[in-house]
């Protein structure tokens, strides 16, 4: 999961970075302050305008646990938080296994909206929901879904999928 949000205001992230060991900031390689939270596994870049992005929440709630810690590292290197942030989720992923080989020559021949290229790429490039969502169907009968702003996105993408799959006549051997 990938979510942003705003502190509202400009960040010294050079004077964070000097105050508190679990923020690292290396402006020769990446012009964010990185901060990592190990358990749950979640990384938050934060740029000087005061922009964050998380990556690597698995839910809402992790996210939030994870950005209160971060908040509590900014506050106690002197920044002041007035309102705490809602993240605004921006990019779901999932992965799922149909459980079967798939033969993704012959189903990207009968797909509509699918490219496979594969001295480019190992797996079929889908475009469900008006190719606001992206699945890689690979086939070994995993896939990657991609894009989605909600759960409810990702359940759609994925039926819609399985009736593409459905109506193309390839069988998941």
């Amino acid at each position: 999961m990938t979510t942003v949000f705003s502190i509202d205001k400009p960040i010294d992230i050079e004077r964070v970075a000097t105050c508190d060991r679990r923020f690292e900031y290396e402006p020769s390689m990446y012009p964010g302050l990185i901060f990592r939270k190990k358990e749950p596994r979640i990384g938050f870049t934060i740029f000087s305008s005061g922009r964050v992005v998380s990556t690597g929440g698995k839910n809402v709630e992790d996210v939030q646990i994870a950005i209160n810690e971060m908040i509590e590292g900014l506050q106690k290197a002197g920044v002041a938080i007035e309102n705490m942030p809602t993240p605004k989720i921006c990019n779901l992923v999932a992965v799922t296994d149909f459980g079967c080989k798939i033969d993704i020559e012959t189903l990207s021949s009968r797909m509509a909206n699918a490219i496979y290229e594969p001295e480019q790429f190992p797996a079929i490039i889908f475009r469900a929901d008006q190719g606001k969502l992206v699945v890689l169907i690979f086939s070994s009968g995993k896939a990657i879904l991609t894009g989605a702003r909600t759960y409810g996105s990702l359940e759609k993408a994925y039926d819609i999928v399985k009736r593409t799959m459905d109506e193309a006549g390839v069988s998941l051997r």
